[in-house]
């Protein structure tokens, strides 16, 4: 009776590689797969039926090994459920395909479903064995979370959270207010505005306002336009109109953006969005790549994981991507309209 070995034998392969392909895997070039089937019908090999049956059950009933679960803590209140904001959603998605390439799942946990007990979710991430958490962005003006992170890997996304102290992923938005404002002098601006909520730039530590103001100082400009600094995010777009009229900005750079800051803001005023969605977005703006912020969080995760760093940090890491400038059309130069807004 002809054995597998003796398959392998005559075409200079291990049984293993024999066995796949014999059953047509996939990881067996197929020229190779061709090639052991002709030496097994020369020979006149037989699959012993039995042990076929065997080793088929054997494969079904073997435990598979299951994925390790990755924590997703969000924060916002369930009237204001961060899945409405497309920036975190951007992010989320950047985290959950990272994770599948890894070989993780992640589980959201809202702290909202547990009447906002931090100690409760730990317990139940101790209950469950998982060991890594993501921390979501904080909703606004919350900076801290009450989190006991001694046995866990922790990474932040965006800057959001500074205590407890973790590593943190983040697009350079220093450098993203600073490449917006040359590229707007550039343009032929010179009365190069900032508008965002004081809630928003208090959470992304002013460091986007920082980099508008380095960028004047780049190519020699003053800042002749006061900054507009809303105190919340929501009443935000309601400001814009008597800001203009008495700034007079020839183009603003929002760091706050929504659908009604074009529609608040005069068609000879250039409107520049340092978050835009996409490389081809119509907006005029700087694109942080949020997806990719979501996968650099995980990498550290996965590296924290497998150092066994868990437990909060002597110092806060944070972990800069860089941005790019998108042309768009609502900043087409000094003296030009932009179009219509939708």
């Amino acid at each position: 009776m002809i054995t597998m070995q003796q398959v392998a034998d005559a075409v200079g392969l291990s049984r293993s590689a024999v066995s796949l392909a014999l059953r047509n895997h996939p990881s067996i070039p197929s020229a190779t797969r061709a090639r052991v089937a002709e030496a097994a019908r020369r020979l006149g090999y037989r699959a012993n039926p039995l042990v076929a049956a065997l080793m088929s059950q054997h494969l079904r009933l073997r435990p598979r090994r299951r994925r390790p679960t990755l924590a997703y803590v969000t924060s916002h209140p369930k009237e204001d459920p961060w899945r409405n904001y497309a920036a975190f959603v951007q992010m989320y998605d950047g985290v959950t395909h990272r994770a599948t390439e890894l070989g993780y799942r992640v589980e959201e946990f809202a702290l909202a479903r547990l009447q906002s007990n931090p100690a409760r979710l730990i317990d139940i991430l101790r209950a469950r064995g998982i060991n890594g958490i993501l921390i979501a962005p904080l909703p606004g003006s919350m900076r801290t979370l009450d989190l006991d992170i001694a046995d866990f890997a922790t990474v932040g996304l965006g800057l959001s959270v500074s205590a407890p102290v973790i590593r943190r992923v983040t697009a350079d938005i220093f450098q993203g207010g600073r490449l917006a404002t040359q590229r707007c002098a550039d343009l032929g601006y010179r009365r190069i505005g900032f508008a965002a909520s004081a809630e928003m730039s208090s959470r992304l530590e002013h460091r986007m306002f920082a980099g508008y103001r380095q960028g004047l100082w780049d190519r020699g400009l003053a800042e002749t336009v006061p900054p507009l600094l809303v105190p919340h995010t929501g009443t935000f777009s309601s400001f814009l109109p008597s800001w203009c009229r008495s700034a007079k900005p020839e183009v603003v750079l929002f760091g706050t953006f929504d659908s009604g800051c074009l529609r608040g803001v005069p068609p000879e005023i250039g409107c520049v969005n340092l978050n835009v969605d996409n490389l081809g977005s119509a907006t005029t703006g700087v694109y942080q790549n949020l997806p990719r912020i979501g996968a650099m969080a995980v990498d550290q995760m996965h590296m924290a994981l497998q150092q066994n760093a868990t437990g909060p940090l002597d110092q806060p890491q944070t972990y800069l991507h860089g941005v790019l400038w998108v042309a768009g059309t609502t900043a087409p130069g000094v003296g030009v309209r932009r179009p219509a807004a939708p």
